[in-house]
């Protein structure tokens, strides 16, 4: 859990071109940055400074887009980061597909840094996934390929093929 959520965090200080300062994980596996003396304690409250210090505009324009925004990247560290058993991915994949039906994005059907933080969470998942899982997820599997391919997102993973044409072959149509 601690190692995603670092790891989510090294790519997200990458991606909004902003050091990501000295990240610590006391005893409690509480997350604290460190950047000239001072120090932030939490994953949302990392992720909010390290927005803040970017000059990659914030997208959030209404007060509910910021409780939104806000829930969403405490799903990440709550519910997200946890994506460790088959069960748990089926049940979270399961969660994210249904939101994600009528929507682009998380939020107000724009990019924001929640659908940024929930992909590097959700990219070895994904990465892992057969492409009959990928179709079984169909809206998470759109919402991620849209957002892989923004190379500004993606850094250094890997694009991951989404193409629909497996099943076609692997279930040949029958002549009645």
């Amino acid at each position: 859990m601690v190692q995603a959520a670092l790891s989510c965090l090294n790519q997200i200080s990458s991606y909004l071109k902003v050091q990501q300062g000295k990240i610590n994980i006391n005893g409690d596996s509480i997350i604290t940055r460190t950047k000239d003396k001072n120090v932030q304690s939490g994953f949302v409250n990392i992720i909010m400074d390290l927005v803040n210090e970017s000059k990659i505009k914030n997208n959030i324009t209404t007060q509910i887009e910021k409780v939104q925004l806000w829930q969403w990247l405490e799903y990440c560290i709550s519910y997200a980061v946890h994506l460790n058993s088959h069960q748990n991915n089926q049940h979270i994949l399961n969660e994210l597909n249904g939101v994600l039906k009528f929507k682009t994005y998380l939020i107000a059907h724009k990019l924001t840094i929640a659908d940024v933080a929930l992909y590097y969470i959700l990219y070895n998942v994904m990465l892992n996934l057969t492409p009959v899982e990928k179709e079984t997820y169909l809206n998470v599997s759109r919402w991620f390929d849209n957002l892989q391919q923004n190379s500004a997102i993606r850094q250094s993973n890997k694009l991951l093929n989404f193409t629909s044409n497996y099943v076609i072959h692997r279930a040949p149509s029958r002549h009645l």
